[in-house]
């Protein structure tokens, strides 16, 4: 199968680091689901959507200290629970042939940002199977697709709040947490919207909501269907990752423009 054929919309590429590829998600099969609060977006990583219910009655500087520390306690968890994985898909307006620069495997400013400067690796899967190992995790909520890119992100009126009453019920029930959260459809409007500036990634993430904080590894069994190396990615390497069922290619910048070399 040429390298091409899978700038379609049936695959999906995730840059990392070669160290990432080859110590952790190729020997073990997984990739790493991480929290929310470890994204670089203060919109998706802050929860301030989130509030406490103002009583109608007066409450003591004692309930109003508590009813502090329980919020911030629930976002904690909200920030650590809240697990996404994002990758770029294809874009069939950036799509020309005689330039590979636009193609889910060779995009330059995710090889900058996420690909350790073209010393790392793409990892491209098959968004069909890859979303069906994503429902096979049976975790409690399960969204997914494109984002949205938008040239401003207006104030979402549609904030959550929580009544003291309800607090230990949320913490104890994730399923209950995750009910009051999606009731409004808050996730999908807060982790699927971003700004123009982001565009370029054309970025298709799943999100899903877990029972507790720990941190999350899927399996990808043989959704896994090809790694691409980065141009400054030394030769040496390239027989760590290799594997009769996965095809290996690399990229190599010349005469100015990019070119595709299987391995």
């Amino acid at each position: 199968m040429l390298l091409s054929e899978f700038n379609s919309d049936e695959y999906v590429a995730h840059y990392t680091s070669l160290d990432t590829a080859v110590s952790y998600i190729i020997p073990t099969k997984t990739i790493k689901v991480g929290s929310s609060e470890l994204l670089n977006d203060p919109y998706e990583n802050v929860v301030d959507w989130l509030d406490m219910q103002a009583n109608v009655i007066e409450i003591t500087s004692k309930e109003k200290h508590q009813n502090f520390l329980d919020l911030h306690k629930i976002k904690d968890i909200l920030k650590r629970n809240i697990k996404i994985f994002s990758t770029t898909t294809f874009d069939k307006n950036s799509k020309n042939i005689a330039d590979v620069s636009n193609h889910i495997y060779c995009r330059p400013r995710m090889w900058a940002q996420y690909g350790d400067n073209h010393k790392g690796v793409c990892l491209i899967f098959s968004k069909k199977e890859l979303h069906t190992e994503f429902k096979s995790s049976r975790k409690v909520g399960l969204l997914y697709g494109k984002i949205e890119y938008e040239n401003f992100i207006p104030i979402i009126h549609n904030d959550i709040f929580i009544e003291p009453s309800m607090v230990k019920s949320l913490l104890r029930d994730p399923y209950k947490l995750y009910e009051k959260l999606n009731d409004n459809q808050q996730l999908k409007s807060r982790f699927f919207k971003k700004h123009t500036d982001w565009k370029s990634e054309h970025e298709y993430r799943w999100l899903l909501f877990s029972e507790n904080g720990s941190e999350f590894y899927l399996p990808f069994h043989n959704s896994l269907k090809a790694i691409v190396f980065g141009s400054k990615t030394n030769d040496r390497y390239f027989k760590t990752l290799k594997d009769d069922k996965i095809p290996l290619y690399f990229l190599q910048f010349t005469n100015g423009n990019y070119q595709v070399l299987e391995v």
